[in-house]
């Protein structure tokens, strides 16, 4: 019985870390409320804000962006999630945000 004893005491003396960690990204999209627009095919105005995973570095960003047709408005910050520091930052009329994204010029085929 001595034995039982003293096996479950060293089970209990050991120690156990766990840790875990969440990413939470927040989206929104708002329809367009004019009769005129109803051919329209993209919202009128789409919201991200959270942590999403930077493609090309391969690691985690806190990115807010804000795209408001209506107003014609762009506004985009990147943030490294570890130090806070800036990586992008843009604020400009959406008309003169082109060469981003599905607004890059397409290559031209090799002949």
């Amino acid at each position: 019985m001595s034995e039982e004893k003293t096996k479950n005491q060293n089970i209990q003396s050991g120690s156990v870390t766990v840790s875990a960690s969440a990413h939470v990204e927040v989206k929104g999209l708002a329809k367009w409320n004019k009769p005129k627009a109803a051919g329209k095919k993209k919202p009128a105005f789409e919201y991200l804000r959270g942590h999403v995973k930077n493609k090309s570095a391969d690691t985690w960003v806190f990115k807010t962006r804000k795209i408001d047709r209506e107003n014609d408005e762009y506004f985009e910050e990147v943030l490294d999630d570890n130090t806070n520091e800036t990586i992008r930052f843009c604020a400009e009329s959406l008309s003169r945000h082109t060469g981003r994204g599905s607004a890059k010029k397409k290559k031209e085929p090799l002949r």
